[in-house]
């Protein structure tokens, strides 16, 4: 889109407003099927489940590596270290990172 936006002499940010209409008919459109399809199948909501303390921190530790995540460009980015650019050096290992702690939580829940 940066390339097109460069070539074609367009403003990137004209370009991102005009494709957030059509993402958001798109998305709304995608939850009224699967509305349709649950109601004509019978889909029953999943009972309640009750929170305790403990399981809401095993919860916020597991999603610690997404959240984490643009924690890491963010700051890197405001604090001078690294530069926004298209790939960035950072976001590789960024990646084996999270991809690392993903790893390290399925083996840890008993999955593997």
């Amino acid at each position: 889109m940066v390339i097109f936006a460069s070539v074609a002499q367009i403003s990137t940010g004209a370009l991102l407003v005009g494709g957030a209409i059509p993402g958001v008919l798109l998305g709304l459109s995608q939850m009224g099927l699967v509305y349709l399809i649950a109601r004509h199948r019978n889909f029953r909501a999943a009972p309640p489940t009750e929170y305790t303390r403990a399981r809401v921190f095993a919860i916020l530790k597991d999603a610690l590596p997404a959240v984490f995540m643009p924690v890491l460009l963010m700051g890197g980015i405001l604090s001078g270290a690294f530069t926004p650019r298209p790939r960035p050096p950072q976001s590789p290992w960024a990646m084996h990172c999270c991809s690392g702690w993903l790893c390290i939580a399925i083996c840890r829940s008993k999955r593997c």
